[in-house]
């Protein structure tokens, strides 16, 4: 009889070493929406990026220990124009680090992991899951171009195993 560990190596999926999903670039999603996409999701932890300092790297999430994480991204948080950007790191390795244009839109979306689409100005944006393994460690940090508190949203998946 065989195993799922047959095929996939005994520990899960391989890690990746970059998260190549084409998101470098800014992705506004609810343009046809003025409801920022954060505020109705249920799938997707958020916290507020909190006060941070022009270019300046800060740590949103560190984990240690095993897990997926399966979605990420920053949301603006009012029209104020800045770059949003966002690195990611699975067991000391860098699989995401990009950085946006300038854009002055609220509830422009920059997405690192996973996707979102958006049917009609009246449904809320669709979340779909990236799964990314991690064994040992997994470590999310942002900056925006402005010395600010909390000028972005970030939504974030992620789960133990």
């Amino acid at each position: 009889m065989s195993t799922l560990s047959q095929f996939i190596g005994g520990r899960g999926a391989p890690r990746p070493t970059a998260a190549l999903n084409g998101t470098s670039a800014f992705r506004q999603v609810n343009a046809i929406s003025t409801r920022p996409l954060f505020n109705y999701s249920t799938t997707v932890k958020t916290v507020f990026s909190g006060a941070t300092t022009a270019g300046v790297l800060k740590t949103i999430l560190s984990l240690s220990g095993a897990g997926v994480v399966s979605f990420l991204a920053a949301e603006s948080a009012d029209a104020t124009s800045r770059t949003h950007r966002l690195k990611v790191t699975l067991d000391g390795v860098v699989i995401f680090d990009a950085t946006t244009a300038a854009t002055a839109s609220t509830s422009a979306m920059f997405v690192a992991i996973g996707a979102l689409s958006q049917v009609a100005a009246s449904a809320p944006s669709i979340v779909t899951f990236e799964p990314m393994a991690f064994v040992s460690s997994l470590v999310i940090e942002y900056a925006d171009s402005l010395s600010e508190t909390d000028g972005a949203t970030i939504g974030y998946r992620y789960y133990a195993t």
